[in-house]
């Protein structure tokens, strides 16, 4: 699909048809099919498949085209947040990548060596490589220039330049982006991503935490804001149905095994609307976890353990109104009998006062547990004196 035809489409958008930007790179027609196709009948579907910036989806009714924004609008997809929108033109899908601009020039600027590859949108239709090369010649060493054609060898409108290093591009974004070359086009020069930001996004072992028995109403967002506190989160998925329903579990990649270690123990037994949550390191990858670190997974299926370290006060809390005040995640209603030693009754002060101040740690378990003195003396201090004033 060329620019000139998606304007064009654009221009007679149906109320039954949708506009998708930013999802991932590997993603082709068949995976944009395999994930909307369950809200409708599609009835065709635009993609660029050279560039996979943007994609159009026609649905056979409005009804599934609003079903479609309402569930896939913000749901991350490999580190990515979806954009699903029902009236946007293709300017604003190709701008919201401007922004990666001077991050990427300043990552690539410590190699001058580096080859920069530049998108050029909006190319005259008579235009082919030459035209191309020697509009951007002047700004440095451009190795090659190439228009992209169609089966009938026409211009697609636009095309890509291939620089020595990266500050030829950067003088050629800066001097050819938005300049009128035809009546009425003005080109658009975007930088390329990086081939490598996605391998920098790769997943290291022991960071991948599971999360079960979650709430049928929250979304991949709200899996991500319960657990952003506790370090930076690379993605947040929640797995599905074909009908889009939740299927209770999901998981979440952090940046560093530290913070999913931190996770697990102040997120794990957490009471989420009547369900109380189960979090654990990913099967498989406890293996790659520091020695110090083993016991506080294997909590969740054994408490002869010796207790994690309490989560950082700095983790608890969110965007709720009892974030100052600690209340969100520091004080939970303890989990069934069943799941803790059953001499521990379900209001036993005890246990309020160690789940205030460690997390959901049984009180049989906190109390015989030799390892942790300096927790027990804690609690011997304050809680011989809760109640006075």
């Amino acid at each position: 699909m060329d620019l000139e035809s998606t304007m064009e489409w654009n221009k007679n958008f149906q109320t039954n048809s949708i506009f998708v930007y930013n999802f991932p790179n590997e993603w082709m027609e068949n995976d944009i099919k395999k994930n909307f196709m369950i809200f409708g009948t599609i009835n065709n579907i635009i993609i660029d498949k050279d560039i996979n910036i943007y994609a159009f989806i026609q649905y056979n009714d409005t009804e599934a085209s609003q079903k479609a924004i309402e569930v896939m609008n913000g749901k991350e997809i490999n580190g990515k947040l979806l954009k699903v929108t029902s009236r946007k033109i293709v300017d604003e899908c190709i701008d919201m990548n401007t922004n990666k601009l001077d991050s990427q020039q300043k990552s690539q600027s410590s190699n001058d060596n580096k080859k920069t590859t530049l998108f050029v949108f909006y190319l005259p239709p008579h235009w082919n490589d030459q035209d191309l090369f020697d509009k951007f010649k002047t700004f440095g060493n451009l190795e090659s220039a190439t228009v992209a054609k169609k089966n009938d060898k026409t211009s697609k409108g636009y095309g890509f330049v291939v620089y020595t290093d990266p500050h030829s591009a950067a003088l050629a974004i800066s001097n050819m982006n938005k300049v009128e070359v035809y009546t009425g086009k003005r080109l658009k020069v975007l930088l390329k991503s990086s081939s490598n930001e996605t391998n920098k996004r790769k997943i290291k072992p022991g960071c991948t935490i599971f999360v079960f028995y979650l709430p049928n109403d929250w979304s991949d967002k709200d899996l991500k804001r319960h657990f952003s506190h506790y370090g930076n989160i690379l993605g947040a998925t929640i797995k599905r149905e074909t009908n889009g329903k939740s299927r209770g579990y999901g998981f979440i990649n952090f940046e560093n095994q530290q913070s999913a270690i931190n996770a697990v123990a102040g997120m794990n037994g957490f009471n989420a609307g009547n369900k109380y949550l189960k979090v654990s390191i990913k099967k498989g990858e406890e293996q790659y976890l520091a020695p110090q670190y083993l016991n506080i997974d294997r909590m969740n299926n054994s408490y002869n353990s010796p207790p994690p370290p309490p989560p950082p006060m700095s983790c608890h809390g969110n965007e709720s109104s009892n974030y100052a005040n600690n209340e969100m995640y520091s004080i939970q209603n303890t989990m069934p009998n069943n799941r803790y030693n059953s001499r521990v009754s379900t209001n036993d002060v005890h246990q309020s006062f160690i789940n205030t101040q460690y997390g959901h740690f049984p009180y049989n378990f906190f109390k015989n547990n030799e390892q942790g003195p300096y927790m027990q003396r804690s609690y011997n201090k304050t809680y011989n004196n809760m109640g006075k004033t």
